[in-house]
């Protein structure tokens, strides 16, 4: 598989809409964020981790710890807010190892304002 060719371009497809899934985000937006929370913690192998925008590591452990704090506190999700995933790219494909980067909004953009954002590596295990 090489970059642009059709099985490549078919694959960042699907990895695209992996990534819209555990953000919650468009068509998969879920109105309580605990079922957000939830569904992830089924979605992430046990050794899945992410490195943050400042290089801090969490484990998934951490992760589903920290976001289901974070439910408690605001359970409800309002439409149009929260993970805004643009520019999904796949960079490589290593076996069955793809890696990818996306540049993910906290809120929608609009014309007057930009939210901030981060752009991080994602891996995924394809089988």
């Amino acid at each position: 598989m090489k970059m642009g060719d059709k099985d490549w371009v078919a694959l960042e497809k699907v990895l695209d809409d992996v990534n819209n899934q555990w953000l919650c985000a468009g068509k998969y937006y879920k109105a309580k964020r605990q079922d957000c929370v939830d569904f992830r913690a089924k979605y992430w192998a046990d050794q899945f981790f992410e490195v943050g925008q400042s290089g801090k590591t969490q484990t998934k452990a951490e992760m589903v710890a920290s976001q289901t704090a974070g439910a408690a506190k605001s359970p409800d999700v309002v439409p149009g807010t929260g993970p805004n995933p643009q520019e999904f790219k796949l960079m490589s494909v290593y076996g069955n190892i793809a890696l990818a980067t996306d540049h993910t909004l906290s809120k929608p953009p609009t014309p007057a304002v930009r939210c901030p954002s981060r752009q991080k590596p994602m891996f995924f295990e394809c089988s």
